[in-house]
């Protein structure tokens, strides 16, 4: 079995949602990281990252939010999870992220939150 990390992208006003849905791991992190990175390149300053189908995610996939949010740092723009499943919530906790990122339960929330600042 291949691990596979597919990610879908949607926009609402100004706004990347991105749905990523698979393994997030060292054979998926570095492709996931290209797409993420590309995103913002292209001058995406507000990104939600929707989690709710992401089965598993290992330390490199974990780098790839922070370079994610280190880009998105560089030019005040906002980087917002979602949905994200009992096992991805308890890995953000102990690798301290709860405390980095904005975590919200629903993507209806995440949508409201990003747009307030």
């Amino acid at each position: 079995m291949v691990p596979s990390m597919e990610i879908q992208e949607s926009k609402s006003d100004d706004i990347s949602l991105l749905t990523l849905r698979g393994r997030l791991d060292g054979q998926t992190s570095t492709s996931a990281q290209e797409r993420i990175v590309a995103i913002i390149d292209q001058g995406a300053t507000r990104v939600i990252l929707n989690l709710g189908a992401v089965e598993y995610i290992s330390s490199a996939g974990l780098r790839v939010f922070m370079t994610a949010a280190r880009r998105l740092k560089a030019t005040n723009g906002r980087l917002v999870f979602c949905e994200l499943q009992e096992g991805t919530r308890e890995l953000f906790e102990i690798a301290g992220l709860t405390e980095l990122f904005s975590i919200c339960s629903t993507q209806d929330e995440a949508l409201k939150r990003i747009r307030e600042n």
